[in-house]
């Protein structure tokens, strides 16, 4: 069963979902620097690897993967 997400920008809050930068680096080690993105196939490596993009965006951390290729 799909769940539909739907966002409402005027009623989302910075602070609904509690997340430290300690707790996003990890995840960010986790799966790109140990390399457990690559455990996952198909759609779930695809949207993880977006969400990653965002995140290390948001926090200005550049991901590359092999000889410098941006993720």
């Amino acid at each position: 069963m799909s769940k539909t997400i739907k966002l409402h920008k005027k009623s989302i809050r910075k602070d609904r979902h509690s997340v430290t930068k300690s707790e996003v680096m990890d995840a960010i080690d986790y799966f790109h620097s140990i390399g457990m993105i690559h455990n996952q196939h198909g759609d779930a490596e695809h949207y993880l690897k977006i969400l990653l993009r965002k995140v290390a965006n948001d926090y200005n951390i550049l991901l590359t993967l092999n000889e410098g290729e941006i993720l």
